[in-house]
């Protein structure tokens, strides 16, 4: 199953983009952040993203949220 989500109207796309993630993982969100948190490599991370079934703005929330605001620049 594919969802394609436009967060360009958000007041807050990255907040919008994790909460939306989390849904999306559900229970598995905290073993995927556990399990994603030492990757720094950020093609790495997108492609271990890609692989458990999510890419774009919520792959960039989630490194952030892990590894502090601005660290995907």
């Amino acid at each position: 199953m594919h969802v394609t989500r436009d967060y360009s109207k958000s007041p807050a796309p990255q907040f919008d983009a994790l909460e939306d993630l989390k849904s999306f993982l559900g229970e598995r969100y905290e073993t995927v952040r556990e399990i994603l948190a030492p990757v720094k490599n950020k093609a790495m991370f997108e492609a271990l993203c890609d692989f458990a079934g999510f890419t774009g703005l919520p792959v960039r929330a989630l490194y952030e949220s892990i590894n502090g605001e601005g660290s995907w620049s």
